[in-house]
């Protein structure tokens, strides 16, 4: 998978000599042989996934593996031998809880719910162009339409 690399530049600090020598990688999803290293070095951390992993896209996203497995690392140095823990092939409402950790802003958190609320109306539309919808399989696809800003609590 080609990486996308570019300048990283800070807006109101000046960068420091490392800083200055850093560029930004865009990594996207996990394509088959990389998603099957990062179960293999997941596993012999003792941490495992149910059948149905495998099929699953959301897990390919390399920011989503990490949030659901690092708290599995927190909380468990290494399983006894022989035993391991198994994580569920599909997400579960643990990815809102780190989410809510991870971005404590209120107003940002604001912005990602009406993103997640055009998301599922749109996805309930079955009267979307075909196009549309096969694209929103593979991505998270809204219609600009639905994402009409909510009005500011004063």
């Amino acid at each position: 998978m080609p990486l996308r690399t570019e300048s990283c530049h800070l807006s109101r600090l000046s960068a420091s000599i490392i800083g200055r020598r850093t560029v930004r990688i865009s990594v996207g999803p996990l394509d088959d042989q990389e998603f099957q290293i990062a179960l293999k070095v997941l596993s012999q951390r003792g941490i495992g996934f149910m059948l149905g992993a495998v099929a699953s896209p959301e897990l390919r996203q390399p920011w989503i593996l990490r949030a659901i497995s690092a708290p599995m690392f927190e909380s468990v140095n290494q399983p006894p031998p022989g035993q391991s823990i198994a994580l569920a092939p599909l997400l579960s409402v643990d990815l809102i809880r780190h989410a809510r950790r991870r971005f404590s802003d209120p107003e940002l958190r604001r912005l990602f719910k009406a993103i997640a609320t055009s998301l599922l109306a749109d996805s309930k539309d079955n009267g979307r162009d075909a196009s549309l919808l096969l694209e929103s399989f593979q991505v998270n696809v809204v219609r600009r339409a639905l994402l009409q800003p909510e009005p500011a609590l004063h």
